[in-house]
């Protein structure tokens, strides 16, 4: 009895000895797809100033402005398709201006929706670091009151909340 069993365990054994060699050559016929980039182009380069415009409700040039306050607080991933940070400026502005679904903006881009989702925490939290610096309230008491006046007047916080890209 002992000799049966013990050849039983040894064919099992053998079996899943078997079964592990034919694992790990199906595994290396498996050949993976290699990554596909989306095609981006560069807007401040290939589009006219009033397509821009109309796309980005930005001029160029403050684009570039706003490219130039943001450039030290993001940063570009070096590994993978790397996003320049004039891209990331633009796609994410472009998303917040014109409310367009994450997926599409993205697709413009040339990036996927999780990246665009990534790229507006960073770059709003880059712009809420210089806020202190470019949004300053009225220090005299009748620009305060002016500004009451405007406010209540429209009832809306947000009708005169331009700011200007120069400190």
């Amino acid at each position: 009895m002992d000799i049966l069993e013990d050849l039983d365990v040894l064919r099992t054994f053998r079996n899943d000895i078997e079964e592990i060699r034919g694992f790990n050559s199906r595994r290396m016929r498996m050949i993976r797809r290699p990554k596909q980039y989306k095609k981006r182009m560069n807007p401040l380069q290939d589009l006219s100033e009033s397509d821009f415009r109309q796309r980005y409700r930005f001029s160029k040039a403050n684009m570039l402005k706003i490219i130039d306050i943001l450039r030290n607080d993001l940063r570009v991933d070096r590994c993978g398709g790397s996003i320049p940070v004039e891209l990331q400026v633009m796609s994410v502005i472009r998303y917040w201006g014109r409310h367009e679904i994450q997926e599409d903006c993205a697709d413009i881009h040339g990036m996927s929706q999780q990246t665009l989702s990534y790229l507006s925490k960073k770059v709003g939290i880059a712009l809420a670091s210089k806020s202190s610096i470019y949004i300053q309230m009225p220090l005299s008491l009748r620009a305060q009151i002016f500004r009451l006046t405007i406010y209540n007047k429209n009832l809306n916080p947000y009708v005169d909340s331009h700011m200007l890209l120069e400190p």
